[in-house]
């Protein structure tokens, strides 16, 4: 089972969204607040949120000017604390696969990036006390100065309370 549809299907058992739609862009790099989580968006990107068949909240952040997208899907108030452990095993990854803890701002967890069918992808999975993000980071170029952006827009990632 491919990381992401493992995930996926993990958030979709875990989860409690409420519905929601909505659609925005910003005029310069500032925080904005996306209801389960915060994150600094620099001028010239934009956001939209929607909710999946499986009501799965997935709020995509992308550049008209650029290929590429990055989704921000999220758990909060897990039955249980989300320990290193516990996340390495979510990432469904083998465990030959190095994975190492990294501080992302104000949240913690792994990062894996990986090519497939000539798609590069870049995850995060990310935690905060009892709380988890799943971000995915997909493009069929490889920019650079795209991922730098990304990094920094994850970086800035934040789940109030």
């Amino acid at each position: 089972m491919k990381p992401k549809l493992f995930v996926a299907l993990t958030l979709i058992l875990l989860s409690d969204y409420a519905q929601s739609e909505s659609l925005g862009s910003t005029g310069e790099t500032k925080a904005i607040a996306l209801g389960l989580f915060e994150i600094s968006i620099p001028e010239g990107w934009q956001y939209e949120t929607r909710t999946q068949p499986n009501m799965q909240v997935v709020t995509r952040i992308f550049h008209l000017d650029r290929d590429g997208a990055l989704e921000v899907s999220s758990i909060l108030n897990l039955p249980i604390k989300p320990t290193q452990d516990r996340i390495r095993l979510m990432t469904n990854l083998d465990s030959s696969v190095n994975l190492t803890w990294q501080k992302w701002g104000r949240l913690n967890g792994y990062q894996h990036d990986y090519t497939e069918a000539g798609k590069f992808y870049r995850q995060w999975w990310l935690t905060h006390q009892n709380k988890m993000m799943f971000i995915v980071y997909s493009s069929e170029v490889k920019d650079e100065a795209s991922r730098i952006v990304i990094d920094e827009m994850v970086k800035s990632l934040a789940i109030p309370g």
